[in-house]
């Protein structure tokens, strides 16, 4: 009885990131992302595939060569498919990850302010994925979860990471 009350005590005396207002901000209805949902989808079909033109139409901007991006997709491929997890299945999105940062370069999230500073940019969308998969390590069921990253720029959204 006393564990359960020092854990109920814990959990109500620590905050939880989700209560973070300013640093997760929610996702406005105001907000169209139907693009930055639409290509978070995509972003799976690049890994499982290891699309390179999918990667380039998709993400920021960058001077990586084909060879290094085949080389960059094959590593994310064998985290999801070799190390990590046993593959990519039944992949969705799930809102309750999405996070608006409308002065992206001000963030209290380092992750966003150094990336808004250093490419230029002030809208940055997280958004919230799962999929299932296997633990390659006992060979049990596992849900994955995260997030993909969209920096607005001349009114295109560009990906900042891959799942």
């Amino acid at each position: 009885m006393l564990g359960r009350m020092f854990l109920a005590a814990l959990v109500v005396a620590t905050p939880c990131q989700a209560w973070d207002l300013d640093k997760y901000p929610p996702l406005p209805d105001t907000v169209d992302v139907s693009i930055p949902k639409e290509n978070c989808i995509k972003a799976a079909e690049v890994i499982i595939n290891q699309d390179v033109e999918l990667f380039k139409a998709l993400f920021f901007p960058n001077p990586a060569t084909d060879a290094q991006v085949v080389q960059h997709l094959k590593a994310r491929h064998d985290e999801y498919f070799k190390k990590r997890y046993l593959g990519i299945n039944n992949f969705r999105l799930n809102n309750a990850f999405d996070s608006y940062y409308v002065d992206a370069k001000n963030s209290k999230v380092h992750d966003v302010s150094s990336s808004a500073k250093s490419k230029g940019y002030d809208e940055e969308v997280w958004i919230g994925y799962t999929f299932d998969s296997t633990h390659p390590e006992g060979n049990t069921d596992a849900e994955a979860a995260g997030y993909c990253r969209f920096a607005k720029v001349d009114e295109h959204w560009y990906m900042l990471n891959l799942l």
